[in-house]
């Protein structure tokens, strides 16, 4: 499967929730980039680290899909040369 295609599957299923969310309810998304209990003057770091993770998220797991689905590959085509050889080497 292309990397690309799996990219650009994974970015449309994280970020159509996540628009209608902020659509939605504006203020709520605003409140979950700070974490309850922070200390006021830590405040906008926070909120910068917050907003890259989510903004990162997508990429990360799309990274993940690819890995998970290279993994099954590599594991059928191994269990493909166990059942036609014998042998994996």
């Amino acid at each position: 499967m292309n990397p690309i295609l799996v990219f650009i599957i994974g970015l449309t299923l994280f970020l159509r929730p996540l628009l209608r969310s902020v659509v939605n309810n504006y203020t709520r998304f605003l409140a979950s980039l700070l974490p309850s209990g922070s200390p006021i003057p830590l405040a906008p770091f926070l909120v910068i680290i917050e907003l890259i993770s989510v903004l990162i998220r997508p990429v990360t797991l799309s990274l993940r899909l690819i890995a998970n689905i290279l993994a099954g590959h590599i594991v059928l085509g191994l269990l493909r040369r166990v059942s036609i050889v014998g042998t994996v080497l």
